[in-house]
């Protein structure tokens, strides 16, 4: 696994702390990450002073601790005591932390938000944080360096790759295919990529890819992780399949998981004295927890896909429809909405953009189309950019049935589909 994922990457230099994005190659050049919402300006930077940071708490040692951490990061902490005091704020933080005194639940929306609150009360803060949707609970003080560290990433969106969403507008839509077949086109195209299944209802990409065998860590071993994960070593230890790095559901192994979070050997720290759950430092880990790293687990997908996109130039995430996984798309620079061409699978499609905050997104059309339809027209119907037609290839079902599928990335059509949709992820959202 080690060489092979070496012979991808030769193209690439690595920092030397090991912890900071990979250089790009060549002619790739992914525009850093925007807003969901940019006025169709085609303008991904934040405006200067917008705000970043989002404290909601009226607890003063809460507050004093968090603009503290803030001003470490170099950053301005907009502090509110309530959500209804800070309804204009929500429209524009990056990310949004409620302290332990906040009952209210926020607005539909989709942007990282944590709980924070003092240490000693981590069993009562995660059944909090599952009562407002929070995705972590940062415990104070001793969460106080991690924080510094995530809030200081916010300032130097340039450092990661472009982390891109795949996303059925219904079930059996094909995002699947489309998530296999782009990643495998990227991959052939010398572009340094992670495919992630982050549908934890679906059948799994490593089936889909034949990789059920492959050595490395899947989600499960990845919930053991605790803090901030080394971006490097995570790509060290992913199974590579077709050309790109793979991290999918499974059973999987854990061949440097120690490496990568800094767990003991046993995988668990001391469990804090009183309390339910264990505490690693800067994040609390909940009871239990899902395979996929719901809102429960030692490491939400959230900080997975950021140490992803600090070691990959493209991360591909094939969103399931759950309401867990739905929530990946807060950290998603864009997103591809995959529909059948069909007046059903666009209704549901329409629902589902009228009803999500949804990152600029581009619509991929399934073949085959009906008399009378085109691609284009379904994106107007949609409102949204056209990104392309996802082809349908005759031997595609059987390919899929035996594991692979990401072989179809060298046949004609699916190299059309990889090259529009890359170029059009490549450019400024319109």
């Amino acid at each position: 696994m080690g060489a092979r994922h070496e012979q991808l990457s030769t193209h690439s230099h690595r920092p030397r702390d090991g912890t900071a994005g990979f250089l790009r190659p060549g002619p790739w050049r992914p525009e850093p990450p925007g807003r969901p919402d940019n006025g169709g300006s085609g303008q991904l930077w934040q405006p200067a002073g917008a705000d970043r940071v989002l404290l909601i708490s009226d607890v003063s040692a809460i507050r004093e601790a968090v603009t503290q951490v803030a001003a470490a990061a170099s950053l301005d902490a907009v502090v509110r005591p309530t959500v209804g005091s800070a309804m204009e704020e929500l429209a524009t933080a990056d990310v949004i932390l409620l302290g332990e005194d906040i009952r209210e639940v926020l607005p539909r929306r989709l942007r990282p938000t944590m709980l924070v609150g003092m240490s000693g009360r981590s069993s009562q803060l995660w059944q909090r944080a599952s009562a407002v949707a929070a995705e972590r609970v940062v415990l104070l003080p001793e969460g106080s360096q991690w924080l510094a560290e995530y809030l200081s990433g916010l300032q130097d969106p340039v450092k990661g790759g472009l982390v891109v969403g795949v996303l059925g507008g219904c079930g059996g839509a094909g995002a699947s295919t489309a998530a296999v077949l782009l990643a495998a086109h990227a991959a052939r195209s010398g572009v340094l990529t992670l495919l992630v299944d982050g549908d934890a209802w679906g059948g799994g990409l490593d089936v889909t890819l034949g990789a059920e065998g492959a050595t490395g860590l899947r989600w499960p071993d990845l919930l053991q992780a605790v803090g901030m994960i080394n971006a490097a070593q995570l790509a060290a230890a992913l199974p590579v399949v077709a050309g790109f790095s793979l991290l999918a559901g499974g059973k999987g192994t854990m061949p440097t998981l120690r490496e990568v979070s800094g767990v003991p050997a046993n995988g668990h720290a001391p469990a804090a004295e009183g309390d339910s759950s264990a505490t690693f430092g800067s994040i609390s880990a909940a009871p239990g927890g899902s395979r996929y790293g719901d809102d429960g687990g030692a490491t939400p997908r959230s900080e997975v896909l950021a140490a992803a996109r600090r070691g990959y130039h493209l991360v591909i995430v094939d969103v399931g429809r759950s309401s867990a996984d739905l929530r990946t798309m807060a950290a998603c620079d864009r997103l591809v909405l995959v529909t059948p061409a069909r007046s059903g699978a666009v209704l549901a499609a329409t629902r589902m953009v009228q009803s999500l905050p949804l990152p600029p997104t581009y619509v991929v059309v399934r073949e085959p189309l009906p008399e009378g339809w085109d691609g284009e027209l379904v994106a107007r119907a949609l409102g949204l950019p056209f990104g392309g037609v996802l082809p349908l290839i005759r031997s595609l079902p059987g390919t899929a049935e035996r594991g692979e599928l990401a072989t179809l990335a060298g046949h004609r059509k699916a190299r059309r589909f990889g090259n529009a949709l890359l170029s059009q992820l490549q450019g400024d959202h319109p």
